[in-house]
């Protein structure tokens, strides 16, 4: 079918999704969605052409045609496909009964809420991958399970979520504690402006690294001179600090047996005690800069390969503590800086000596606010992207 290029790559998807959504504590919609398609990549002459269909036929073969004689992107060739053994991805329960889980899981939030949920989703998806070019072909079928609820109790608020890849989401627990949440927030006063150490929750830690921390390591955002950590590999960033990117983590949202460009899923360390030793990169960019590929994925069929973390497991010497000030979210997360790292974050859900406190606000730069981390809890926990406990921060500045 692909004879007139030089190389293919079809990237298959089939995917079930089904979801609940909640306002005011009722049911607003209850959603099924079905979904088959493929995403073509072709290479002629050294020239790279994309485009999408759901079915495979001899229009997409011209159409790709047309466009790699006038494409400007790159590449002689695929990555060889691979694939690695990874346990715990798929629920069959969460395949064949999905509606079940579903009005099951509603039922459980509903009695177990102690204030409203003013708004929340309950998602299922199977989700079966394909992928096959010149080299060979690997496949997958996956299984993931959410819940997102957010809670409202007079004047306070709160927001919660979790995932697993098996209908064993603990809903009783999650519901009371956002609902505690709320409740608490209802009840803040005023945060006291002071320097003393900080308690980031694993939700409010993975929230400043996603949006300034996680980008430097982008194998693109380094080719194109859009991270701090550019020509730094092998000096010191973070001292006492390992993170490493793990798809193959046992039954991990974002853990995987290939990538979307079909490359063998392998761990890959970023940081070990401190010290920059590599990038994440698809199979472009780890060419360019001689790091391992395997961190290409897709938002749709529809679209092309970008580069992302899956599972990044956070290494801090572990133990109890107590701080003076707790967060357990942030808002405006969104608006720190990937470039430099920095970040201005308002607290949501924070405690201070105890008490529920709103208003706090965290300023500064991700590299040199990690530097006073200090210590991890042992209660670790997956919140999307990110596996952590507690975090202690040692002398940071609390501006009201």
């Amino acid at each position: 079918m692909f004879e007139a290029f030089d190389a293919f790559e079809v990237y298959e998807v089939r995917s079930k999704y089904y979801s609940i959504s909640i306002e005011k504590s009722r049911i607003k919609n209850v959603s099924e969605e079905f979904e088959k398609g493929y995403g073509v990549r072709v290479i002629k002459d050294g020239k790279l052409a994309f485009s999408s269909a759901t079915s495979l036929d001899k229009s997409l073969v011209e159409k790709l045609e047309k466009l790699v004689r006038i494409s400007e992107d790159e590449l002689d060739s695929f990555p060889s496909v691979g694939k690695r053994r990874v346990g715990g991805l798929y629920d069959k329960k969460l395949e064949e009964n999905p509606l079940e889980v579903l009005k099951e899981s509603f039922e459980t939030i509903e009695a177990e809420r102690s204030c409203e949920i003013a708004s929340g989703i309950v998602e299922i998806e199977t989700l079966e991958r394909r992928v096959w070019n010149d080299t060979g072909e690997v496949s997958e079928k996956a299984t993931f399970f959410a819940v997102m609820l957010e809670a409202v109790h007079d004047k306070g608020s709160a927001y919660e979520f979790d995932a697993s890849r098996k209908a064993d989401l603990n809903l009783e627990r999650l519901t009371e504690k956002v609902c505690s949440l709320a409740i608490d927030d209802s009840k803040a006063k005023k945060a006291e402006r002071r320097v003393c150490d900080v308690v980031l929750s694993p939700l409010a830690f993975h929230q400043l690294l996603y949006f300034s921390f996680y980008p430097s390591f982008n194998g693109e955002n380094v080719v194109k001179g859009r991270s701090v950590l550019n020509g730094r590999k092998g000096e010191t960033i973070i001292e006492g600090l390992t993170i490493y990117d793990d798809p193959t983590v046992e039954g991990e949202v974002f853990s995987y047996s290939f990538d979307d460009e079909g490359v063998k899923a392998e761990r890959k360390t970023l940081l070990e005690e401190g010290v920059l030793k590599g990038f994440l990169c698809d199979f472009k960019h780890s060419r360019i800069l001689g790091e391992k590929a395997g961190n290409a994925f897709r938002e749709d069929f529809d679209s092309l390969p970008k580069i992302h973390p899956s599972n990044i497991v956070v290494e801090i010497e572990k133990g109890s503590f107590d701080a003076d000030f707790y967060v357990h979210s942030f808002i405006g997360a969104h608006t720190a800086n990937p470039v430099s790292g920095d970040f201005s974050l308002e607290c949501m859900n924070a405690y201070q000596n105890g008490e529920p406190v709103r208003g706090a606000m965290l300023y500064g730069n991700v590299f040199e606010f990690l530097k006073k981390v200090s210590c991890m809890s042992k209660n670790v926990r997956q919140v999307e992207n990110t596996i952590c406990g507690d975090v202690l921060v040692e002398n940071v500045e609390i501006k009201a």
